[in-house]
């Protein structure tokens, strides 16, 4: 293998794993928004959770998802 194909091959797996980051961070923010907003849609726990772990949980979600999509965007340049 020389090294055009090397480089040709690591670019592929560089765009793969762009689009793959942006995607999961997408879709980390959604659940984030979902478990913050859980009680509002009328979800039923079988324990009793307060809107402090929620808002808390939904956040972290958010937060790691802004992260991926740091990431994500990162290799574009």
């Amino acid at each position: 293998m020389n090294i055009q194909e090397r480089n040709r091959r690591n670019k592929g797996y560089v765009q793969f794993r762009m689009i793959f980051d942006i995607a999961m961070g997408l879709l980390y923010i959604a659940c984030g928004i979902l478990v913050i907003a859980a009680k509002q849609l009328g979800f039923q726990f079988n324990v009793p959770i307060s809107m402090t772990f929620l808002i808390s949980l939904g956040g972290l979600f958010i937060l790691y998802g802004i992260f991926r999509i740091y990431r994500g965007v990162k290799h574009i340049f």
